[in-house]
């Protein structure tokens, strides 16, 4: 879901030939860039609600990682699970 908005703040920026120095508009530094670049008011409101939404998605995003590493801790399997690499919070909370 994340990475389909993404695509879709790229997509204006895209088709106006405007290209950030950086190809990750999604650091800090790049997520500036969109604000900043004078558009049409109709590509600056679509951009900003798209950013406004990977926002509220990195959120959420965030706060189940961090319901999901409190429930880990005291799984001693669940952190041996994660010593293999590939294995993050989410597979190992799904295999304990």
């Amino acid at each position: 879901m994340r990475r389909c908005l993404e695509n879709e703040v790229h997509a204006p920026l895209d088709k106006l030939c405007i290209y950030h120095p950086s190809a990750d508009l999604f650091c800090p530094a790049g997520r500036r860039f969109p604000i900043q670049v004078r558009l049409r008011q109709v590509y600056q409101e679509e951009l900003a609600n798209y950013l406004a939404l990977v926002e509220h998605i990195e959120r959420r995003i965030a706060a189940a990682t961090k319901a999901i590493k409190q429930q880990l801790k005291p799984n001693p399997r669940a952190r041996l699970l994660m010593i293999i690499p590939g294995i993050w919070y989410p597979t190992a909370f799904t295999r304990c």
